[in-house]
């Protein structure tokens, strides 16, 4: 399970994302299936996503589809 107070440096919407695709056992997703999750368009989680990209907290690895790189690998960079 992902703790939320773990992920210092991100907004809420990115921890959000992080945390409620981390709670539906995923570590692969589409924008479409987090866009689901989150009750969202995926405009918006897009552009979340792109944040999360630049701070590689998640990795992309084909349009659209991303993986969720977790928390405790953040500081490490080994996954």
């Amino acid at each position: 399970m992902i703790n939320r107070n773990k992920m210092t440096g991100l907004g809420s919407k990115e921890a959000e994302l992080i945390a409620t695709v981390g709670r539906s056992g995923r570590r692969v997703f589409t924008v479409s299936e987090a866009a689901k999750l989150l009750e969202t368009s995926n405009i918006d989680v897009s552009k979340i996503v792109h944040r999360l990209v630049q701070k590689r907290k998640i990795q992309r690895i084909e349009k659209a589809k991303y993986l969720l790189i977790p928390p405790e690998a953040w500081k490490t960079g080994e996954y």
